[in-house]
């Protein structure tokens, strides 16, 4: 496939443009930097790109270039088979602290990561449509998932990216554009150089190759997948124990694995069999794995209550219908909950 690449000279943006061309895409990068560009070129000839590797300059703070330089890629690929992909790596980050103090900084990544990202992202819409289709892939973050207090002003920029990719998803797709959105979490690159990073932290290689399966599916990434937990409970064959002791050891096993607090956790899914011992038990784990003040703020539900109990399946399901809910930011309420068991209060259930 033909792919035009902004910001493809360092971090994810490079990583995955090499594993493009080892395995013989063409390729032409766009980017503030002539010397930076050339150099990435020639390392991507170098790995098996399908002809020579094209640049042209475009500055993501410059809208006025976004259109000649996209022309110049279109034109490149015009004997070649036609431009098919655009992804978009390029962006600006900060900390927190760092964008609190300094007003200017602040006003520029607002206006690269969302402002000039959406209006090069119409300028690659544009030219997709017009050669009857193809993929646009951005890198937005798992940061715009939600508030969070670390990356409040960051998270902002993302969270606007994010919506209007997937509405231009949904407006689009019928037509032959399909956007795939990546979200990914924290990845050990020169962006994040300097910053602790947390034991799910990725690496650059993996990531991409899971962001070029994804690419060629052209299926959206709905959420990340940061840790599991795992215990074993011999209290009975069927039965868990009461006080859901080892329940809740898996939750604290996986919020530890996976770099978060209980302040962190929004939303469980329950397994809720819909016995008196079994629900009782599991709510008791939420209660201790989370605390009993942050407990009571997290919304529970139950999808086993309309797809029903499907033994060794169930775990699969249940996860891929909350990287559902995450991705449209709405959870499905626990039907023919309508006499909640004395012993089952102390979280937010939702009901349908």
């Amino acid at each position: 496939m033909n792919v035009v690449f902004l910001g493809a000279t360092r971090g994810m943006g490079r990583a995955l443009a090499r594993q493009m061309a080892e395995r013989g895409d063409g390729l032409f990068l766009l980017g503030r930097a002539a010397d930076e560009l050339e150099r990435s070129a020639r390392d991507l000839d170098a790995r098996g790109a399908a002809g020579p590797v094209g640049t042209a300059r475009c500055d993501l703070e410059v809208p006025e270039g976004f259109g000649a330089a996209l022309d110049a890629a279109v034109d490149a690929f015009a004997g070649a088979g036609g431009l098919g992909v655009v992804v978009v790596t390029a962006g600006v980050f900060a900390t927190q602290d760092a964008l609190e103090d300094d007003p200017a900084l602040l006003e520029r990544m607002l206006r690269v990561n969302f402002a000039n990202t959406v209006l090069f992202c119409e300028a690659a819409r544009a030219r997709l449509l017009e050669a009857g289709g193809g993929t646009l892939c951005v890198f937005s973050s798992v940061a715009g998932e939600r508030g969070r207090r670390t990356v409040v002003l960051y998270g902002a920029s993302k969270a606007g990216l994010s919506r209007y990719l997937e509405g231009l998803d949904h407006r689009y797709r019928g037509r032959g554009l399909r956007v795939v959105t990546v979200k990914p979490g924290f990845v050990r690159t020169d962006m994040t150089e300097g910053l602790d990073a947390p034991p799910f932290a990725g690496e650059p290689g993996p990531v991409a190759a899971r962001v070029l399966r994804a690419i060629d599916r052209g299926a959206p990434i709905l959420c990340e997948f940061a840790a599991y937990g795992a215990t074993g409970d011999a209290h009975h064959v069927t039965e868990p124990s009461p006080d859901g002791a080892q329940q809740a050891r898996a939750m604290r096993i996986a919020m530890a694995k996976g770099g978060l607090t209980p302040d962190d956790i929004d939303h469980v899914n329950a397994h809720a069999t819909s016995t008196n011992v079994g629900d009782a038990a599991e709510v008791r784990s939420i209660i201790t794995a989370l605390g009993a003040d942050r407990a009571g703020g997290v919304a529970v539900n139950a999808t086993k209550s309309m797809h029903g109990h499907c033994i060794a399946g169930t775990g699969a399901l249940e996860s891929a219908l909350t990287a559902l809910a995450i991705h449209h930011g709405e959870i499905p309420g626990t039907i023919n909950l309508e006499n909640l068991d004395p012993e089952c209060v102390g979280v937010d259930h939702v009901t349908a």
